[in-house]
């Protein structure tokens, strides 16, 4: 091939070069044609949507149309939607002008669509010729308030949206009526409906039929407080109370309370957390402005109203607040606590007292089943020491004797029966054997009085760590109970994305499947809770049915405090840290227990290998003085004595015993070398555990605010992918690991701390000081040793 010549290559790159320069500008225009537009496209305001708010009147508290907006806001980006308010569309709730209110917004020009705020707005917009879409914003049920009718999911009445929950209020009634049996309920809504639903009496005649129940009006109104229930009240359901504020419908609520009546919500959670004892629906204020929004924008884009859903989703919980079950006496059966939300859980519960890591240390001394045999075999050691010196004392025997004999031919100098009252006296004057069994065992008693010091400092630090496990397992029943709520508030947004399109129902089951799960979560963790409780009952020596409110312990992340001094400021460099793991050391050595009751045990042995050998050339040495006197015999000896005293000293010497003086040294010294090994051992294992736990704490210690700010960003981390999958921006994998990585953080964080006092608890085991224990006189040593230990001057 022949070579092209350089100047025509050159030539070639040039016009190449012109070639994708003209390419390039040509982008470049394309570009800003479609920026600007693109531009243009986003300052354009878009259609105006005006929509005309029809109103019962001024409802205190009730933000339904601002909620409304919000959603409004995050679903139409091209349309500016206007909410226009107007004195005519106010009924000012009189139930006579409402009629009146809703024809005026329909027959305004400047309305493209009416938003029917209320029951009683909802009641007349069926009551008029509607030329105009009207969407309605109160929550109707099937069998109550049932103001519209449905078919199929579907409003069958034209140019209308209704909004309805799918629980039927009979069902709702048989839930308080299954849970808390009563012969007259009573119904509380506002008195604006009492008289201004049309359908609301036939309505209840019903539910009595179905129920076998009376069922009673209870209307109030703001200007009158209740002060009672209407009488034969046994049980009460909150229905709608629109003209009452919050704090008015909270009063009435603690009314409920203070009468011991059971009480059930029809409108929320939200009235359970407020103080009513329990309910079947879900917070639907926000899955209420979301199904409103989305219609409102599906009607915008010309959907009709008779393809517009009617249900709003529920997942029909039992919601129970158990502060105000505890306070009417109300004790739920467990099948209901299995299946309940129980907000205020701890109010539920049996009655428990107050308990502190000082109060633990206390009462595990006092109660401790093994400690109180440690202190009984101490006592037994102390009844052995004083069996050993039992032979070191004088031995007085007295031994009355008959005796009959043959004097053959003694006759005359022995009587043929006599009576002889005999005293022996005996006194050791030196043992080897005995005096060392006596040395022996008041070495065994200190060793067992050590021993027991061992035992104390151990159930000390199992009845703290038993103690902080509680605490510990508490706090993550907690983290798991607002995992579970979490979940839940995520299935909302699942079943929120799949009104809107953004999902499919599988995401709804994949949240339906993880609630189920979490529920076991919790459960799993109401049972560690009991099976720490009932741990550390055992340990403490009481009742094992007896419950504990434990005080949470809060580590300052900043300054660690021990014995009253900093360690973060006094150990700064890497040398001071190693001066103090040694100096530490140093200090579990010397106030090891288990060490010195080994040193005791050693000397105890050591006495007996001395003793089994100078068994070999050191005999015994008793005084013995033996007294007899003949009370009576028969004959009479004239001119013998009836008495006999003798006076010994006596010396043993055993000559051959069998080879057992060479065998009984061989086992004593094997014995002592044992004895030796085991102090050894346990000397190592002191150090070893002392040297273990500083580590732990060096460890542990910071990890608390690591796991902080883990918990803390992974939580930022969910907010963010929350309100992306709420926009449908991420799928439900992305929410879900989102949302398993914050509860872990959580769990982490959590268990960080009592992790750390954990250790902090068996480093004080380990060094045989536990800080709550000491005096101050001991505290400033320990202080002084420590600065000593790391080279500094000892405080004054």
């Amino acid at each position: 091939m022949t070579a092209c010549p350089r100047w025509l290559s050159r030539h070639a790159e040039l016009a190449q070069g012109a070639v994708l320069m003209a390419r390039l500008m040509f982008a470049c225009i394309l570009l800003s044609v479609w920026v600007s537009a693109a531009v243009a496209q986003d300052l354009d305001p878009g259609p105006v949507i005006v929509i005309g708010v029809v109103e019962e009147g001024v409802a205190p508290g009730n933000d339904v149309v601002t909620r409304i907006e919000a959603e409004l806001d995050r679903l139409l980006r091209r349309h500016t939607v206007v909410f226009k308010r107007a004195p005519a569309f106010n009924a000012d709730w009189n139930p006579g002008r409402m009629t009146e209110a809703m024809q005026a917004a329909l027959a305004d020009p400047e309305v493209d669509l009416v938003l029917a705020v209320g029951a009683l707005a909802s009641q007349a917009a069926g009551q008029v010729d509607r030329i105009k879409p009207v969407v309605t914003t109160f929550i109707q049920r099937p069998d109550l308030f049932d103001i519209h009718q449905a078919s199929d999911d579907r409003s069958v009445e034209s140019n209308l949206v209704i909004q309805s929950n799918p629980l039927r209020a009979d069902s709702e009634f048989r839930q308080l009526l299954d849970l808390s049996p009563a012969d007259t309920v009573a119904l509380v809504v506002g008195a604006e409906y009492a008289t201004g639903l049309e359908r609301l009496d036939a309505e209840l005649l019903a539910l009595e039929a179905i129920l076998g129940v009376t069922i009673v009006l209870w209307p109030v109104e703001p200007g009158t407080p209740a002060h009672t229930a209407p009488q034969g009240t046994q049980a009460v359901v909150l229905g709608p109370t629109p003209r009452l504020a919050p704090v008015q419908r909270q009063g009435l609520i603690e009314l409920l309370t203070n009468l011991t009546l059971r009480s059930y919500s029809l409108e929320g959670l939200y009235d359970v957390e407020a103080g009513v004892l329990m309910t079947r629906t879900p917070d639907q204020r926000t899955q209420l402005a979301r199904r409103v929004a989305l219609n409102i924008s599906e009607l915008i884009r010309g959907v009709g109203t008779a393809n517009l859903a009617v249900f709003l989703s529920v997942d029909p919980l039992l919601y129970l607040n158990g502060s105000t079950a505890a306070r009417i006496g109300y004790s739920p059966r467990l099948s209901t606590l299995v299946r309940a939300t129980v907000l205020n859980e701890e109010d539920l519960q049996l009655a428990e007292t107050p308990l502190d890591l000082t109060d633990v240390q206390r009462l595990v001394q006092e109660g401790n089943v093994s400690l109180a045999i440690v202190t009984q075999q101490v006592e037994t050691s102390r009844k052995f020491r004083q069996l050993a010196l039992s032979p070191l004392l004088p031995q007085i025997v007295a031994a009355p004797e008959y005796r009959a004999l043959d004097p053959q031919g003694l006759e005359g100098l022995i009587a043929d029966q006599a009576l002889n009252l005999r005293f022996s006296a005996s006194q050791m004057i030196y043992d080897d054997h005995l005096v060392s069994n006596y040395r022996s065992s008041k070495r065994l008693e200190e060793s067992s009085r050590e021993n027991l010091e061992t035992q104390r400092l151990d159930v000390i630090g199992a009845a703290g760590e038993a103690y902080l496990d509680l605490v510990l397992s508490r706090l993550l029943y907690r983290v798991n109970a607002q995992n579970l709520r979490l979940t839940m508030d995520n299935l909302e947004l699942a079943r929120h994305r799949l009104e809107v399109g953004y999902s499919g129902p599988n995401e709804v089951y994949r949240w339906e499947a993880e609630v189920a799960k979490r529920r076991g979560d919790v459960l799993r963790g109401q049972a560690v809770v009991e099976e720490q409780r009932i741990g550390l009952n055992q340990i403490l020596g009481v009742d094992q049915t007896r419950r504990w409110r434990p005080r949470e312990i809060h580590v300052d992340t900043a300054h660690f405090f021990f014995a009253g001094i900093d360690l973060n400021a006094l150990l700064t460099t890497q040398q001071q840290l190693a001066a103090f793991r040694e100096s530490m050391v140093a200090m579990a050595l010397e106030n090891a227990p288990e060490v010195r009751s080994l040193d005791r045990t050693i000397e105890a042995q050591s006495i007996q290998v001395s003793q089994r050998k100078r068994r070999w050339f050191l005999p015994s040495f008793f005084l013995n003085f033996d007294y007899q006197y003949q009370a009576y015999r028969e004959p009479e000896l004239p001119g013998v004595s009836r008495s006999r005293p003798i006076l010994s000293i006596e010396a043993v010497y055993p000559l051959f015993i069998g080879a057992e003086r060479a065998f009984a040294v061989g086992q004593t010294e094997s014995q002592l070398t044992e004895l030796t090994q085991q102090e050894l051992l346990t000397r190592q294992l002191v150090e070893r555990r002392t040297r273990r736990t500083i580590r732990r704490l060096e460890s542990s210690y910071p990890n608390i605010r690591l796991t902080q700010i883990q918990a803390d960003r992974a939580r930022r981390n969910l907010m963010v992918v929350q309100d992306k999958y709420a926009h449908g921006l991420v799928n439900v994998t992305d929410l879900l690991e989102a949302q398993n990585e914050s509860f872990t953080a959580d769990q982490g964080s959590a268990a960080a701390n009592y992790l750390f006092l954990i250790d902090l608890n068996a480093f004080e085991r380990s060094i045989a000081w536990f800080e709550n224990e000491q005096t101050p006189e001991a505290k400033a040593a320990f202080v002084d040793r420590l600065r000593i230990g790391l080279t500094l001057t000892p405080s004054q």
